[in-house]
């Protein structure tokens, strides 16, 4: 199964849509910035091939999901496969 980083943060940003910090501001960002910070890290440590680096982007943009919002494990797995999801959960 392959999902490519925009629909994967595309997802999750609308999962986290309703969710806001205390002040206010809009959680999602947090996910952006999560995702971005392992995609850096990996391409700049050229580490993992291009599967593997979208697969843990995708998993950091989804990581706060199963704790903050009511989306199944049944559910990422139809959406995003087995492997993402385990490294979400």
């Amino acid at each position: 199964m392959h999902m490519n980083l925009k629909e994967g943060f595309k997802f999750f940003k609308k999962l986290h849509s309703k969710q806001k910090y205390n002040d206010g501001e809009a959680y999602y960002p947090h996910l952006f910035r999560v995702g971005m910070l392992i995609h850096n890290t990996l391409i700049l440590n050229n580490e993992g091939n291009k599967k593997e680096r979208n697969n843990l982007v995708i998993a950091a943009f989804g990581h706060d999901s199963l704790e903050d919002t009511k989306i199944k494990v049944e559910v990422l797995k139809k959406k995003f496969g087995d492997e993402i999801t385990y490294l979400i959960i």
